[in-house]
């Protein structure tokens, strides 16, 4: 079973950007003043749910 690498390249970056947009959010509400818990439980969520779909869409068209 070898892998594709176009693929492979897609989910990485797709990790990557959901890392970002994950960070992204967090960092903002903690800029906007909410606890620390709420910041990274928003932070994570964000980063779970872009990459589940970017992921999903990965799937459907590669």
């Amino acid at each position: 079973m070898s892998t594709d690498p176009t693929k492979l390249a897609a989910v990485l970056i797709c990790l990557l950007l959901s890392a970002v947009v994950g960070f992204l959010s967090g960092l903002t509400l903690k800029a906007l003043g909410a606890p620390t818990l709420i910041s990274v439980s928003a932070g994570g969520g964000a980063f779970i749910a872009t990459a589940a779909l970017g992921i999903a869409i990965i799937g459907l068209f590669c």
